[in-house]
């Protein structure tokens, strides 16, 4: 078993949570089939202008950097950037990091409403010997219990009540465990949804700055 190792905190399910699974990217779902119709009606693109936003007419010179028809794409396909990263995730992420956002809330959980059959299926997992540490358990318990990490504790009783009576303090360091392997899988998945959410986001940004920067040359020429 090697030292404690995890990902770098910005490639962990916990954090991609922030950009890929929040009130957002839920609601933009709805923006590229809006999208959709207008890139797709002539009529529309013909008539589209937001000159009007920085006080010039169509007549004048644009004080735009980007035209309409290019926010438009930006801003459909960042937005079907950022909804395919919410479906992502929420398809991807394992279910105790979608359930808890810190490995301290799913420790308690564990403890509070984990079946013996849970707790084993935790215990499994992390005594498995291609399992890799992410936490500092294995010093802790070996120097803490005259248990050994591997030695199973879910092996004798079936009573949940006398299992967290006698190993509470192992359960919860199991947990803890349990959950930053998890939220450590699924690498390619987590790098795809990471790279969707934020290209989403920064295309989505684009038309606004530039609406900002034309605002802004017009108020200063006044």
């Amino acid at each position: 078993m090697s030292e404690p190792k995890q990902d770098p905190i910005w490639l962990r399910w916990n954090f991609i949570a922030h950009f890929a699974d929040n009130e957002l990217s839920r609601l933009i779902g709805i923006v590229p089939l809006v999208g959709y119709l207008i890139l797709f009606s002539d009529p529309i693109i013909e008539n589209f202008s937001l000159s009007l936003f920085a006080g010039a007419s169509d007549s004048e010179e644009s004080p735009f950097i980007l035209d309409g028809l290019a926010k438009l794409r930006l801003v459909f396909f960042g937005s079907l950037f950022v909804f395919s990263s919410n479906v992502l995730f929420r398809v991807l992420v394992p279910n105790c990091i979608q359930q808890s956002r810190d490995m301290q809330e799913f420790s308690e959980r564990v403890v509070s409403n984990f079946s013996h059959t849970d707790i084993k299926e935790i215990e499994l997992k992390c005594r498995d010997k291609d399992h890799i540490i992410r936490t500092d358990i294995k010093s802790y318990i070996e120097s803490n219990n005259p248990l050994n990490f591997r030695d199973p504790i879910t092996s004798g009783s079936q009573d949940t009540k006398m299992l967290l009576r006698n190993h509470e303090i192992r359960i919860r360091l199991l947990a803890r465990e349990y959950w930053a392997s998890e939220n450590n899988s699924r690498k390619l998945a987590r790098v795809v949804t990471l790279f969707l959410a934020l290209g989403g986001f920064v295309m989505l940004s684009i038309p606004s700055i530039d609406i900002i920067q034309a605002v802004i040359r017009d108020l200063l020429s006044l």
